[in-house]
Protein backbone atom coordinates (compact mmCIF):
# COMPACT_ATOMS: atom_id res chain seq x y z
CA UNK A 1 0.00 0.00 0.00
CA UNK A 2 1.46 3.34 -1.09
CA UNK A 3 1.02 6.85 0.34
CA UNK A 4 2.91 8.85 -2.28
CA UNK A 5 1.31 10.84 -5.10
CA UNK A 6 2.65 12.57 -8.18
CA UNK A 7 1.49 15.19 -10.66
CA UNK A 8 2.27 15.26 -14.36
CA UNK A 9 2.62 18.50 -16.32
CA UNK A 10 1.78 18.00 -20.01
CA UNK A 11 3.40 21.33 -20.91
CA UNK A 12 6.87 20.09 -19.98
CA UNK A 13 6.39 16.31 -19.90
CA UNK A 14 7.77 16.12 -16.38
CA UNK A 15 6.61 14.67 -13.07
CA UNK A 16 6.81 16.43 -9.73
CA UNK A 17 6.23 15.04 -6.27
CA UNK A 18 3.43 16.46 -4.19
CA UNK A 19 2.39 16.05 -0.59
CA UNK A 20 1.89 12.50 0.61
CA UNK A 21 -1.37 11.13 1.91
CA UNK A 22 -1.52 11.14 5.67
CA UNK A 23 -2.25 7.41 5.59
CA UNK A 24 -1.22 4.70 3.12
CA UNK A 25 -4.26 2.98 1.64
CA UNK A 26 -5.41 0.77 -1.23
CA UNK A 27 -8.78 -0.08 -2.83
CA UNK A 28 -9.92 3.40 -1.85
CA UNK A 29 -11.99 5.78 -3.96
CA UNK A 30 -10.94 9.13 -5.42
CA UNK A 31 -13.51 11.75 -6.44
CA UNK A 32 -12.90 15.10 -8.14
CA UNK A 33 -14.92 17.76 -6.29
CA UNK A 34 -16.51 20.79 -7.99
CA UNK A 35 -13.85 23.16 -6.57
CA UNK A 36 -11.02 21.16 -8.14
CA UNK A 37 -9.96 19.40 -4.96
CA UNK A 38 -9.83 15.59 -4.72
CA UNK A 39 -11.56 13.52 -2.04
CA UNK A 40 -9.95 10.17 -1.16
CA UNK A 41 -12.14 7.89 0.95
CA UNK A 42 -11.56 4.72 2.90
CA UNK A 43 -9.68 1.76 1.49
CA UNK A 44 -7.65 -0.86 3.27
CA UNK A 45 -6.64 -0.60 6.10
CA UNK A 46 -8.18 2.73 7.09
CA UNK A 47 -11.63 4.32 7.37
CA UNK A 48 -10.52 7.94 7.22
CA UNK A 49 -10.85 10.44 4.38
CA UNK A 50 -8.54 13.15 3.05
CA UNK A 51 -8.84 16.10 0.67
CA UNK A 52 -6.10 17.11 -1.75
CA UNK A 53 -5.69 20.81 -2.53
CA UNK A 54 -3.86 21.29 -5.87
CA UNK A 55 -3.13 24.95 -5.11
CA UNK A 56 -0.98 24.03 -2.09
CA UNK A 57 -0.05 20.45 -2.94
CA UNK A 58 -1.18 19.33 0.47
CA UNK A 59 -3.51 16.69 1.92
CA UNK A 60 -5.82 17.62 4.78
CA UNK A 61 -7.66 15.04 6.89
CA UNK A 62 -11.40 15.53 6.81
CA UNK A 63 -14.25 13.90 8.64
CA UNK A 64 -13.95 10.12 8.90
CA UNK A 65 -16.57 7.70 7.65
CA UNK A 66 -18.92 6.36 10.28
CA UNK A 67 -17.95 2.91 8.97
CA UNK A 68 -14.54 2.34 7.41
CA UNK A 69 -14.96 0.56 4.09
CA UNK A 70 -13.28 -0.73 0.95
CA UNK A 71 -14.62 -2.12 -2.35
CA UNK A 72 -17.30 0.58 -2.14
CA UNK A 73 -18.49 3.03 -4.77
CA UNK A 74 -18.17 6.82 -4.59
CA UNK A 75 -20.15 9.15 -6.84
CA UNK A 76 -20.32 12.94 -7.14
CA UNK A 77 -23.95 14.04 -6.92
CA UNK A 78 -25.35 17.04 -8.84
CA UNK A 79 -25.53 19.04 -5.58
CA UNK A 80 -21.75 18.75 -5.14
CA UNK A 81 -21.89 16.18 -2.35
CA UNK A 82 -20.36 12.70 -2.60
CA UNK A 83 -22.33 9.49 -2.08
CA UNK A 84 -20.43 6.46 -0.76
CA UNK A 85 -22.35 3.20 -0.80
CA UNK A 86 -21.83 -0.41 0.25
CA UNK A 87 -18.49 -2.20 0.13
CA UNK A 88 -16.94 -4.16 2.96
CA UNK A 89 -15.83 -3.03 6.37
CA UNK A 90 -12.21 -3.43 7.42
CA UNK A 91 -12.90 -6.96 8.71
CA UNK A 92 -14.26 -8.01 5.30
CA UNK A 93 -17.96 -7.94 6.19
CA UNK A 94 -20.22 -6.70 3.39
CA UNK A 95 -22.13 -3.47 4.10
CA UNK A 96 -25.55 -2.08 3.27
CA UNK A 97 -24.95 1.37 4.75
CA UNK A 98 -24.26 4.51 2.77
CA UNK A 99 -22.97 7.96 3.71
CA UNK A 100 -22.84 11.42 2.14
CA UNK A 101 -19.88 13.80 2.31
CA UNK A 102 -20.45 17.56 2.29
CA UNK A 103 -17.34 19.40 1.02
CA UNK A 104 -18.65 22.69 2.42
CA UNK A 105 -18.48 21.43 6.00
CA UNK A 106 -16.05 18.51 5.66
CA UNK A 107 -18.50 16.23 7.40
CA UNK A 108 -20.21 12.92 6.71
CA UNK A 109 -23.84 12.20 7.39
CA UNK A 110 -25.63 8.90 7.29
CA UNK A 111 -28.27 8.38 4.65
CA UNK A 112 -30.64 5.59 3.80
CA UNK A 113 -29.22 2.07 3.69
CA UNK A 114 -29.28 -0.20 0.69
CA UNK A 115 -31.92 -2.90 0.92
CA UNK A 116 -29.17 -5.52 0.78
CA UNK A 117 -25.48 -5.68 1.52
CA UNK A 118 -23.42 -5.41 -1.63
CA UNK A 119 -19.86 -5.00 -2.82
CA UNK A 120 -18.24 -4.87 -6.27
CA UNK A 121 -21.48 -3.45 -7.62
CA UNK A 122 -21.91 -0.83 -10.35
CA UNK A 123 -23.06 2.73 -9.78
CA UNK A 124 -24.48 5.09 -12.42
CA UNK A 125 -25.67 8.69 -12.24
CA UNK A 126 -28.96 8.96 -14.11
CA UNK A 127 -30.07 12.01 -16.09
CA UNK A 128 -32.60 12.79 -13.33
CA UNK A 129 -29.85 13.14 -10.74
CA UNK A 130 -30.82 9.90 -9.05
CA UNK A 131 -28.33 7.03 -8.71
CA UNK A 132 -28.68 3.46 -9.98
CA UNK A 133 -26.86 0.64 -8.16
CA UNK A 134 -26.98 -2.79 -9.76
CA UNK A 135 -25.68 -6.28 -9.07
CA UNK A 136 -22.56 -7.01 -7.08
CA UNK A 137 -22.05 -9.55 -4.32
CA UNK A 138 -23.82 -10.02 -1.00
CA UNK A 139 -22.46 -10.75 2.47
CA UNK A 140 -21.59 -14.36 1.71
CA UNK A 141 -20.14 -13.70 -1.73
CA UNK A 142 -23.26 -14.63 -3.66
CA UNK A 143 -23.85 -12.69 -6.86
CA UNK A 144 -26.90 -10.40 -6.92
CA UNK A 145 -29.55 -9.65 -9.55
CA UNK A 146 -31.26 -6.86 -7.62
CA UNK A 147 -31.01 -3.12 -8.34
CA UNK A 148 -31.84 0.00 -6.35
CA UNK A 149 -32.32 3.73 -6.92
CA UNK A 150 -31.02 6.42 -4.56
CA UNK A 151 -32.88 9.73 -4.41
CA UNK A 152 -30.65 12.56 -3.10
CA UNK A 153 -33.73 14.66 -2.32
CA UNK A 154 -35.05 12.17 0.23
CA UNK A 155 -31.92 10.17 1.09
CA UNK A 156 -33.85 6.96 0.48
CA UNK A 157 -33.03 3.84 -1.53
CA UNK A 158 -35.94 2.33 -3.43
CA UNK A 159 -35.88 -1.10 -5.03
CA UNK A 160 -36.33 -1.05 -8.78
CA UNK A 161 -36.80 -3.82 -11.31
CA UNK A 162 -34.36 -6.70 -10.92
CA UNK A 163 -32.00 -7.92 -13.58
CA UNK A 164 -33.04 -11.22 -15.15
CA UNK A 165 -29.84 -12.82 -13.83
CA UNK A 166 -27.13 -12.11 -11.27
CA UNK A 167 -24.17 -9.95 -12.28
CA UNK A 168 -20.79 -9.06 -10.79
CA UNK A 169 -17.69 -7.75 -12.49
CA UNK A 170 -19.97 -6.11 -15.07
CA UNK A 171 -19.93 -2.62 -16.54
CA UNK A 172 -22.76 -0.08 -16.50
CA UNK A 173 -22.84 2.67 -19.14
CA UNK A 174 -25.40 5.47 -19.43
CA UNK A 175 -26.49 5.83 -23.06
CA UNK A 176 -27.25 9.06 -24.88
CA UNK A 177 -31.00 8.38 -24.48
CA UNK A 178 -30.66 8.18 -20.69
CA UNK A 179 -31.02 4.41 -20.45
CA UNK A 180 -28.27 2.27 -18.89
CA UNK A 181 -26.73 -0.78 -20.55
CA UNK A 182 -25.26 -3.37 -18.18
CA UNK A 183 -22.90 -5.85 -19.81
CA UNK A 184 -21.34 -8.99 -18.38
CA UNK A 185 -22.44 -12.59 -18.59
CA UNK A 186 -25.72 -11.07 -19.84
CA UNK A 187 -26.65 -7.76 -21.45
CA UNK A 188 -29.63 -5.85 -20.11
CA UNK A 189 -30.90 -2.30 -20.52
CA UNK A 190 -32.46 -0.29 -17.71
CA UNK A 191 -35.19 2.23 -18.54
CA UNK A 192 -35.39 4.82 -15.71
CA UNK A 193 -38.77 6.07 -16.94
CA UNK A 194 -40.47 2.77 -16.11
CA UNK A 195 -37.92 1.26 -13.72
CA UNK A 196 -37.67 -1.88 -15.82
CA UNK A 197 -34.93 -4.00 -17.37
CA UNK A 198 -35.07 -5.45 -20.86
CA UNK A 199 -32.88 -8.30 -22.04
CA UNK A 200 -30.77 -7.36 -25.02
CA UNK A 201 -28.48 -9.25 -27.34
CA UNK A 202 -25.59 -10.88 -25.53
CA UNK A 203 -21.98 -10.24 -26.32
CA UNK A 204 -20.41 -12.77 -28.62
CA UNK A 205 -18.05 -13.61 -25.74
CA UNK A 206 -19.40 -13.47 -22.19
CA UNK A 207 -16.93 -11.66 -19.97
CA UNK A 208 -16.23 -10.14 -16.56
CA UNK A 209 -13.70 -7.56 -15.45
CA UNK A 210 -13.69 -5.85 -18.85
CA UNK A 211 -13.70 -2.13 -19.65
CA UNK A 212 -16.49 -0.26 -21.45
CA UNK A 213 -16.73 3.21 -22.91
CA UNK A 214 -19.43 5.31 -24.58
CA UNK A 215 -18.28 6.43 -28.03
CA UNK A 216 -19.28 9.79 -29.55
CA UNK A 217 -21.77 8.10 -31.91
CA UNK A 218 -23.68 6.62 -28.96
CA UNK A 219 -22.41 3.06 -29.31
CA UNK A 220 -20.55 1.27 -26.51
CA UNK A 221 -17.10 -0.28 -26.93
CA UNK A 222 -16.11 -3.23 -24.71
CA UNK A 223 -12.53 -4.52 -24.59
CA UNK A 224 -10.85 -7.35 -22.68
CA UNK A 225 -11.89 -9.20 -19.55
CA UNK A 226 -10.56 -10.86 -16.46
CA UNK A 227 -10.20 -13.95 -18.61
CA UNK A 228 -7.77 -12.13 -20.93
CA UNK A 229 -10.23 -12.02 -23.83
CA UNK A 230 -8.87 -9.39 -26.17
CA UNK A 231 -11.50 -9.48 -28.91
CA UNK A 232 -13.48 -6.21 -28.67
CA UNK A 233 -17.17 -5.72 -29.35
CA UNK A 234 -19.44 -2.79 -30.15
CA UNK A 235 -23.00 -2.46 -28.81
CA UNK A 236 -25.46 -0.54 -30.97
CA UNK A 237 -28.42 0.64 -28.83
CA UNK A 238 -30.56 1.18 -31.93
CA UNK A 239 -30.45 -2.53 -32.80
CA UNK A 240 -29.52 -4.16 -29.49
CA UNK A 241 -26.81 -6.11 -31.28
CA UNK A 242 -23.15 -6.65 -30.37
CA UNK A 243 -20.83 -6.72 -33.37
CA UNK A 244 -17.20 -7.70 -33.58
CA UNK A 245 -15.09 -5.08 -35.32
CA UNK A 246 -11.81 -6.16 -36.87
CA UNK A 247 -10.23 -7.84 -33.85
CA UNK A 248 -7.64 -6.30 -31.62
CA UNK A 249 -4.28 -7.78 -32.63
CA UNK A 250 -3.26 -8.81 -29.12
CA UNK A 251 -5.38 -10.31 -26.35
CA UNK A 252 -4.81 -8.26 -23.22
CA UNK A 253 -6.08 -7.69 -19.71
CA UNK A 254 -5.20 -5.13 -16.99
CA UNK A 255 -4.58 -2.73 -19.86
CA UNK A 256 -5.89 0.81 -20.30
CA UNK A 257 -8.43 2.10 -22.84
CA UNK A 258 -8.47 5.85 -23.47
CA UNK A 259 -10.93 7.85 -25.57
CA UNK A 260 -8.87 10.30 -27.65
CA UNK A 261 -9.97 13.75 -28.74
CA UNK A 262 -10.77 12.58 -32.28
CA UNK A 263 -13.17 9.90 -31.03
CA UNK A 264 -10.80 6.95 -31.48
CA UNK A 265 -9.77 4.70 -28.59
CA UNK A 266 -6.21 3.85 -27.54
CA UNK A 267 -5.61 0.43 -25.91
CA UNK A 268 -2.19 0.17 -24.29
CA UNK A 269 -0.16 -2.50 -22.52
CA UNK A 270 -1.59 -5.10 -20.16
CA UNK A 271 -0.98 -8.84 -19.81
CA UNK A 272 -1.09 -11.14 -22.82
CA UNK A 273 -3.54 -14.05 -23.13
CA UNK A 274 -1.67 -16.10 -20.52
CA UNK A 275 -1.93 -13.41 -17.88
CA UNK A 276 1.64 -14.04 -16.79
CA UNK A 277 5.12 -12.88 -17.72
CA UNK A 278 6.03 -9.44 -18.96
CA UNK A 279 3.68 -6.53 -19.49
CA UNK A 280 2.93 -5.88 -23.16
CA UNK A 281 4.59 -2.99 -25.01
CA UNK A 282 2.07 -3.09 -27.87
CA UNK A 283 -0.68 -0.49 -28.37
CA UNK A 284 -3.58 -0.26 -30.79
CA UNK A 285 -6.16 2.32 -31.86
CA UNK A 286 -9.82 1.63 -32.53
CA UNK A 287 -11.53 3.72 -35.22
CA UNK A 288 -15.33 3.73 -34.73
CA UNK A 289 -15.83 5.05 -38.26
CA UNK A 290 -14.26 2.04 -39.94
CA UNK A 291 -14.80 -0.30 -36.97
CA UNK A 292 -11.21 -1.51 -37.17
CA UNK A 293 -8.20 -1.76 -34.85
CA UNK A 294 -4.84 -0.55 -36.13
CA UNK A 295 -1.48 -1.11 -34.43
CA UNK A 296 0.38 2.02 -33.43
CA UNK A 297 3.77 2.72 -31.86
CA UNK A 298 4.98 0.45 -29.05
CA UNK A 299 5.47 1.66 -25.51
CA UNK A 300 9.13 2.13 -24.64
CA UNK A 301 8.49 -0.16 -21.66
CA UNK A 302 5.94 -2.97 -21.60
CA UNK A 303 3.64 -2.51 -18.61
CA UNK A 304 0.45 -3.61 -16.91
CA UNK A 305 -1.70 -2.24 -14.04
CA UNK A 306 -0.60 1.26 -15.06
CA UNK A 307 -2.69 4.41 -15.50
CA UNK A 308 -3.45 6.34 -18.70
CA UNK A 309 -4.64 9.96 -18.69
CA UNK A 310 -5.79 12.05 -21.64
CA UNK A 311 -4.09 15.44 -21.32
CA UNK A 312 -5.57 18.76 -22.48
CA UNK A 313 -3.19 18.91 -25.47
CA UNK A 314 -4.53 15.60 -26.79
CA UNK A 315 -1.56 13.45 -25.80
CA UNK A 316 -1.89 10.49 -23.40
CA UNK A 317 0.18 10.05 -20.27
CA UNK A 318 0.96 6.49 -19.15
CA UNK A 319 2.56 6.16 -15.72
CA UNK A 320 3.96 3.36 -13.57
CA UNK A 321 2.58 -0.16 -13.56
CA UNK A 322 4.27 -3.55 -13.54
CA UNK A 323 7.02 -4.28 -16.05
CA UNK A 324 8.84 -7.35 -17.23
CA UNK A 325 9.03 -10.54 -15.19
CA UNK A 326 10.72 -9.78 -11.86
CA UNK A 327 10.11 -6.02 -12.16
CA UNK A 328 6.99 -5.62 -10.07
CA UNK A 329 6.53 -1.85 -10.28
CA UNK A 330 7.90 0.95 -12.44
CA UNK A 331 8.90 4.58 -12.00
CA UNK A 332 8.90 5.37 -15.70
CA UNK A 333 6.25 7.33 -17.57
CA UNK A 334 5.58 7.95 -21.26
CA UNK A 335 3.45 10.16 -23.48
CA UNK A 336 1.64 9.12 -26.64
CA UNK A 337 1.25 11.60 -29.51
CA UNK A 338 -1.75 10.62 -31.68
CA UNK A 339 -0.53 12.82 -34.54
CA UNK A 340 2.67 10.78 -34.94
CA UNK A 341 1.71 7.48 -33.31
CA UNK A 342 4.89 7.62 -31.22
CA UNK A 343 5.60 7.23 -27.51
CA UNK A 344 8.09 9.60 -25.85
CA UNK A 345 9.75 9.10 -22.50
CA UNK A 346 9.04 11.77 -19.91
CA UNK A 347 10.09 12.52 -16.33
CA UNK A 348 9.97 9.54 -13.99
CA UNK A 349 7.92 9.13 -10.85
CA UNK A 350 9.91 9.43 -7.63
CA UNK A 351 8.50 6.11 -6.39
CA UNK A 352 7.86 2.93 -8.35
CA UNK A 353 4.18 2.08 -8.14
CA UNK A 354 1.33 0.08 -9.65
CA UNK A 355 -2.42 -0.09 -8.92
CA UNK A 356 -2.38 3.63 -8.14
CA UNK A 357 -4.88 6.29 -9.22
CA UNK A 358 -4.34 9.18 -11.63
CA UNK A 359 -6.60 12.24 -11.71
CA UNK A 360 -6.53 15.09 -14.24
CA UNK A 361 -7.01 18.31 -12.29
CA UNK A 362 -8.80 21.39 -13.66
CA UNK A 363 -5.46 23.20 -14.00
CA UNK A 364 -4.15 20.54 -16.40
CA UNK A 365 -1.88 18.81 -13.90
CA UNK A 366 -2.14 15.10 -13.10
CA UNK A 367 -2.27 13.84 -9.53
CA UNK A 368 -0.99 10.30 -8.92
CA UNK A 369 -1.95 8.81 -5.56
CA UNK A 370 -1.14 5.65 -3.62
CA UNK A 371 -0.52 2.27 -5.21
CA UNK A 372 1.96 -0.35 -4.08
CA UNK A 373 5.37 -1.92 -4.70
CA UNK A 374 6.97 -5.29 -3.94
CA UNK A 375 9.90 -5.27 -1.48
CA UNK A 376 11.04 -8.80 -2.32
CA UNK A 377 8.83 -10.60 0.17
CA UNK A 378 5.56 -8.66 0.40
CA UNK A 379 3.51 -5.95 -1.26
CA UNK A 380 3.96 -2.59 0.48
CA UNK A 381 1.35 0.21 0.18
CA UNK A 382 2.11 3.87 -0.32
CA UNK A 383 0.37 6.76 1.43
CA UNK A 384 2.24 9.32 -0.65
CA UNK A 385 1.19 11.47 -3.58
CA UNK A 386 3.18 13.32 -6.22
CA UNK A 387 2.26 16.44 -8.12
CA UNK A 388 3.79 17.47 -11.40
CA UNK A 389 4.36 21.22 -11.67
CA UNK A 390 4.44 22.57 -15.23
CA UNK A 391 6.30 25.67 -14.10
CA UNK A 392 9.32 23.62 -13.03
CA UNK A 393 8.98 20.58 -15.27
CA UNK A 394 10.01 18.22 -12.49
CA UNK A 395 8.71 15.89 -9.82
CA UNK A 396 9.66 16.71 -6.25
CA UNK A 397 8.69 14.77 -3.16
CA UNK A 398 8.17 17.52 -0.62
CA UNK A 399 6.51 18.10 2.70
CA UNK A 400 3.23 19.96 2.89
CA UNK A 401 5.03 22.90 4.46
CA UNK A 402 7.57 23.08 1.65
CA UNK A 403 4.82 22.99 -0.91
CA UNK A 404 2.95 25.78 0.83
CA UNK A 405 6.07 27.91 0.79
Amino acid sequence: VIASAELYDPATGNWAGTGSLNTARERHSATLLPDGKVLVVGGYPIGSAEVYNPSTGSWTPTGSLAVGRTNHTALLLPNGKVLVAGGTDLSGTALASSEVFDPATGTWSGTGSLSTTRQNHSVTLLASGKVLVAGGQDAIGGTLASAEIYDPATGAWIATGSLSSWLSGHTATRLLNGKVVVAGIRTEIYDPTFGTWAISGNMNTLRSGHVAGLLPDGTVLVVGSGGSLGSPEIFDPSTGIWARPAGIAKSRTNHTATLLQDGTVLAAGGWDSTGIGAGLPSTEIYDPTTKTWNPTGNLNTGRTNHTATLLPDGTVLVAGGGGSSGIYSLTSAERFDPTTGNWMGTGSLNSSRRDHTATLLPNGKVLVVGGRYYNGSAWVPYASAELYDPSTGSWTLASNQQLKE
